[in-house]
């Protein structure tokens, strides 16, 4: 259970998940806003279908760590975390009591990057939204990286753990994008993934990108992820005092508004 303001108590089905619905869409994560092995039945599903099995953001290879995370609706879940973390501790309140300074091997200093993570639900689209800020006062070079996939099971199944129809997912990597294509004779779902207005490079199931953030930059990027038939991230920074960067991926079945 968890106590909110005003009094109130939020109890949670299973304390080990965050999820969120909207119509035919539901969303299903760790308590680290991700979508990966380590929670079985997480994923996006979209009418009972998950076409993400794996969404998850690192930062020059790394998991961002988790500070904080809340769901303030029914169609959004949240989380914050910093990058990178301390590897040795200093003492104190913020275990850096002995003033001095430590970076990672790619040069950022130890907990420099706020790192804010949202998913919010559409009726056939959901969206993932990554806020990277610098919070040093060097700048920093960083890769930021999306790592997605699909099996494209059932609810039913992604539950049970058994699967009661299976296929080759086949991913194709072009610049800038992804296909998965489900090669299954009677199920030909497919998700195409977009990405524009950057460098992106697209291998393996990923999508990263490089970017550099002078204090006080900000860098968003989000994904769209639906029952798909198209995707398209896309990039827009701006050489403002706040920067700002915002690919997405979208994804939305025959029929749908873009």
């Amino acid at each position: 259970m968890t106590s909110r303001a005003g009094g109130g108590v939020t109890a949670h089905v299973r304390p080990d998940q965050r999820y969120a619905w909207c119509g035919p869409s539901l969303l299903v994560t760790t308590l680290r806003g991700e979508c990966d092995e380590t929670e079985p039945s997480s994923g996006y599903y979209f009418r009972e279908t998950r076409y993400r099995r794996t969404l998850r953001l690192r930062v020059n290879g790394t998991a961002p760590w988790p500070c904080a995370e809340g769901v303030s609706s029914h169609d959004a879940v949240s989380v914050v975390g910093v990058y990178p973390e301390l590897t040795r501790f200093g003492g104190g309140g913020t275990d850096v009591s002995d003033d001095v300074t430590r970076s990672d091997r790619f040069g950022g200093a130890r907990r420099a990057i706020d790192v804010r993570l949202q998913h919010r639900l559409q009726p056939h689209v959901l969206r993932s939204t990554a806020t990277l800020a610098n919070r040093s006062a060097a700048r920093v070079r960083l890769e930021p990286e999306w790592e997605v996939d699909a099996d494209f099971a059932d609810l039913q199944e992604a539950f049970s753990g058994e699967r009661q129809q299976s296929a080759p997912v086949e991913v194709t990597s072009q610049p800038g994008g992804l296909t998965l294509q489900y090669r299954h004779a009677q199920l030909p779902l497919t998700t195409e993934v977009r990405a524009d207005g950057a460098d992106w490079r697209a291998r393996d199931g990923r999508l990263g990108a490089t970017v550099e953030l002078g204090p006080p930059t900000r860098s968003r990027r989000g994904t769209r992820a639906g029952s798909p038939s198209w995707c398209t991230p896309c990039w827009d920074c701006s050489r403002r005092r706040r920067s700002r960067s915002s690919p997405s991926i979208r994804c939305s079945p025959p029929g749908c508004p873009r």
